[in-house]
């Protein structure tokens, strides 16, 4: 017989990170997704997002690096004072637009010219 015991796997339960340090060298090259200015850092999303099967991190745990935004230093510090969620929602963003954002710099991470547009349109 099988085993009743939830599954351990999927969005939910912690795995390894993966890390990928020129991607974070490559999102601070790029403008802030808020603001448009340059001279940003690299800044993770903690909050779960499971229709993008972003899972919730805790406080000493690090999402996975295709989990970040380009913001200027101010804005990263409050984004993390505060409820993430609550934080992007009164910046006017959807949270699910602002997780879809990380990953599709992700996916484009190194063509600064497509990551560049992607910033663009989603600041509008």
């Amino acid at each position: 017989m099988g085993s009743l015991a939830p599954s351990r796997s999927g969005p939910l339960f912690r795995t390894p990170r993966q890390e990928d340090r020129q991607h974070l060298a490559f999102i601070r090259t790029l403008p802030c997704v808020h603001t448009g200015r340059f001279g940003v850092e690299a800044c993770h999303l903690r909050s779960s997002c499971l229709p993008l099967n972003k899972r919730h991190t805790g406080m000493r745990e690090k999402p996975d690096d295709r989990f970040v935004l380009p913001m200027v230093p101010q804005l990263h510090v409050r984004q993390h004072s505060m409820n993430e969620v609550r934080f992007w929602s009164a910046m006017g963003w959807q949270w699910q637009q602002v997780v879809q954002l990380a990953l599709d710099l992700y996916e484009n991470t190194g063509d600064e010219e497509t990551c560049q547009t992607l910033i663009a349109r989603a600041r509008r």
